[in-house]
């Protein structure tokens, strides 16, 4: 399937940001690069490294479950894994309560101890025009 002994970079599946200019080009990436069963490991890592293209990390897309003591943190993350469906029902309830005071809370950063690591954080520029740099 995949004849390396690592994945090359990738950001996480829970969901991730793909600006406009980058999507023909993946596209045309993905032309050459044979079809893979994880879409995130396939479309940010193995196609974007074929496209010269870094993919960039944010720990607002979270591949780990985060304490459910601290409804703070489901409020300002965009994605999370993990939690089961009494969970997210519950959870929802918390965050959406306008009594809830998260003016104080801030998220852990990529690589906390306190979490699992992610893949090391890259950077990649897209120009006005589709021009990478």
């Amino acid at each position: 399937m995949y004849n390396a002994k690592v994945y090359p970079d990738y950001v996480s599946g829970t969901g991730y940001v793909i600006s406009g200019p980058l999507v023909p080009i993946l596209f045309e990436g993905a032309l050459h690069v044979p079809l893979f069963h994880l879409e995130d490991v396939y479309t940010t890592g193995m196609v974007a490294k074929q496209a010269n293209i870094i993919p960039e990390n944010s720990n607002l897309f979270s591949f780990v479950k985060h304490p459910t003591t601290n409804p703070c943190l489901y409020r300002k993350i965009i994605t999370s894994h993990g939690l089961n469906p009494s969970e997210l029902k519950s959870m929802w309830s918390r965050i959406n309560d306008p009594r809830l005071d998260c003016t104080s809370v801030r998220l852990p950063k990529i690589g906390d101890p306190k979490f699992k690591k992610c893949h090391k954080a890259a950077r990649f520029t897209v120009h006005r025009g589709g021009r990478r740099g």
